[in-house]
């Protein structure tokens, strides 16, 4: 029991951070032992934090059921994981190529985009996915993990629901870093 509420999230029953984590460790060493390349997902809901504001948190926890729910039914292997990391982010490990990959995203956004009705009320959320492939776009955790998470805030950002890293993502955080470290310095 206490391992099961220490890497499962208790509003889902998804696995949490901790056990993605984990799992994405186990799925890089597979694939640098010669094992199929693994794909990261990090999904964010948009315009949650509306749903939350309008509607109550009881709701909010509601569509977070839902809306796992749905990703669960989406990846079906055994060996895929689904996870919630916190808030409206979950995330998605998959034994799959970018092109495989990109396939589920779109099966992903469609699922998500269905109305939702909720005590009475029909919602219409969208999601902003980001993907990162190992081992085309690194091979270690954090790596794998902020590269999904820039891809996501490029597909939030454009509207495009999902985006693939691409290494031009990653020099232009970097600029942006430094730009903002000599902007205080000038300051």
């Amino acid at each position: 029991k206490i391992m099961e509420l220490a890497n499962h999230d208790l509003l889902t029953g998804l696995p949490n951070r901790v056990l993605f984590r984990d799992r994405l460790e186990q799925a890089i060493k597979a694939t640098k032992r010669g094992g199929p390349g693994v794909t990261v997902m990090i999904i964010n809901l948009d315009r949650f934090k509306e749903v939350n504001d309008i509607m109550g948190h009881h709701v909010g926890d509601l569509l977070l059921q839902e809306i796992a729910r749905r990703l669960q039914t989406i990846v079906q292997r055994d060996y895929d994981t689904v996870a919630r990391l916190g808030g409206d982010e979950f995330a998605m490990l998959l034994s799959a190529d970018v092109e495989g990959a990109q396939i589920v995203a779109s099966n992903l956004l469609n699922a998500i985009d269905r109305p939702i009705l909720l005590e009475g009320q029909e919602i219409i959320i969208n999601a902003s996915i980001g993907i990162a492939c190992c081992p085309e776009h690194g091979d270690e955790i954090n790596t794998l993990l902020r590269r999904a998470d820039l891809a996501m805030y490029a597909a939030k950002h454009n509207n495009a629901g999902y985006v693939t890293f691409d290494p031009s993502l990653d020099q232009h955080s970097q600029q942006r870093l430094s730009l903002m470290a000599e902007l205080r310095r000038a300051i």
